[in-house]
């Protein structure tokens, strides 16, 4: 039992550093990670109550550069794209889905590491085809961050505005959700006080992920943030 909770630990230092670092990339690992060893009835609940908390502490450190009426676009279409995927999530084989979402981010990532410059027409399109999809993949897959990392990646959004526009977006996001799985009894105050340790790492790990951001400049932010998604890339269609 005292092995689980030390490698349960280990996996929130992890995913919260590179939550603070990056602005994205919690839930992806986390979840990932803890279903090898809890039930998702445990890990969803938990992996929500733990993003709202660490989204609301990069929203403290970053809110000045948020970028609203963008973020505000990106959530009104990600309405849709959750109501969709959800309605029609029959149709869609989740396993296939993953290694066309692995191939398009391993991809693109070549296409921005190569420089290769990609021009956006129109900034309102953009935005409403980048937060549907992240909508319609949070509810396929848990990944809706990806999506809104390489919309901003190829928008050459500055390191603050990146993050922050991200974590406004999840934070507006984790509100409804956590509201509606505490309605739902999916979340209870017993789960905080269960797991109340796991919440001091996300806080402490967090900032530590935040303070290493801030001491690399623009351009070695992009190639963590790269460097991540084809981490996930692989991981998607090889793991």
């Amino acid at each position: 039992m005292e092995l689980e909770l030390v490698i349960v630990s280990i996996f929130v230092m992890m995913a919260s550093f590179v939550q603070g670092a990056l602005g994205f990339g919690f839930a992806l690992i986390f979840t990932t990670l803890m279903m090898l060893v809890y039930p998702s009835q445990i890990v969803i609940p938990l992996a929500l109550l733990m993003g709202l908390l660490m989204n609301g502490i990069l929203y403290y450190t970053y809110h000045r550069s948020i970028d609203y009426l963008d973020t505000f676009i990106l959530f009104v279409a990600s309405i849709p794209g959750i109501w969709l995927a959800s309605y029609y999530q029959y149709l869609f084989n989740l396993d296939a889905l993953k290694i066309a979402i692995g191939l398009i981010l391993m991809l693109t990532v070549v296409i921005l590491y190569r420089k290769i410059h990609v021009i956006i027409l129109n900034r309102l399109i953009s935005n409403t085809v980048a937060g549907f999809f992240s909508g319609a993949l949070t509810t396929l897959t848990s990944m809706g961050g990806p999506p809104l990392a390489l919309f901003y990646l190829v928008s050459k959004k500055k390191k603050n505005s990146f993050k922050a526009n991200i974590v406004f977006f999840f934070l507006m996001s984790g509100c409804v959700v956590n509201i509606s799985y505490f309605y739902t009894g999916r979340t209870s105050v017993s789960l905080i006080s269960d797991y109340w340790y796991l919440f001091i790492y996300v806080m402490c790990f967090t900032w530590i992920g935040i303070k290493s951001s801030q001491k690399v400049n623009q351009q070695q932010f992009e190639k963590w943030v790269m460097l991540f998604l084809l981490i996930i890339g692989l991981t998607l269609c090889f793991g």
